[in-house]
């Protein structure tokens, strides 16, 4: 009976050491913070430039680095991005960008909105043209936008509030519409450069 009972207690002993050493991972687990957060981002720049943005961000749960969101902007673009293009500049053209609707995803290597970061954009813009040199007209089309971009997520105070500069490269193509007036035909892309400064707050 006694050594019936040793077998019992040393087969149970051996068969708790798999848990006993998984119980780190265990404890990691709940012990993770896994709570998400809300962040809602404009850029004063397109307010300036006689449009508007806003922009959310998401950061998905378990998820410490990583931060995913949707955007909607609309500006006038300034000649110093229009005559980025060698083949627009000094040509008379005034830009406008009527919508645009966007995915974004972020990845932080310190932690999720905090500090360097590298994201990707891809997006539909709807631009309207004017140009001085053919009179009043005006035409309309649409392109597809993917960048890649980079930047920084500065938290001054460590609250909610932050300041996100950002600088990106972008492919981008024209999918429809007509982008000539008269004898002057708009380059669209292909690369596209960009940059800008971000406000946000996460809620």
């Amino acid at each position: 009976m006694r050594l019936r009972s040793l077998i019992l207690i040393a087969s149970f002993f051996i068969a708790s050491i798999p848990a006993m050493a998984q119980s780190d991972d265990y404890l990691q687990i709940f012990t993770t913070n896994y709570n998400s957060s809300l962040s809602i981002e404009i850029d004063p720049m397109a307010f300036i430039l006689k449009g508007h943005s806003i922009h959310l961000r998401y950061s998905p749960m378990a998820s410490d680095h990583f931060l995913v969101g949707i955007g909607a902007y609309a500006l006038n673009l300034p000649d110093a991005i229009v005559d980025l293009n060698s083949h627009n500049r000094d040509r008379g053209w005034s830009v406008r960008i009527r919508s645009a609707y966007a995915l974004y995803a972020e990845y932080f290597p310190k932690a999720a909105n905090d500090g360097w970061f590298i994201g990707e954009q891809v997006g539909i813009q709807s631009f309207k043209l004017k140009n001085n040199r053919e009179g009043t007209a005006s035409t309309s089309f649409n392109t597809v936008l993917a960048m890649t971009y980079t930047g920084y997520s500065w938290r001054p105070r460590g609250g909610s509030w932050y300041l996100k500069p950002w600088v990106g490269v972008g492919l981008t193509d024209r999918i429809d519409g007509i982008n000539r007036i008269g004898s002057s035909r708009y380059q669209v892309g292909p690369i596209v450069p960009f940059f800008t400064l971000h406000v946000g707050y996460t809620l």
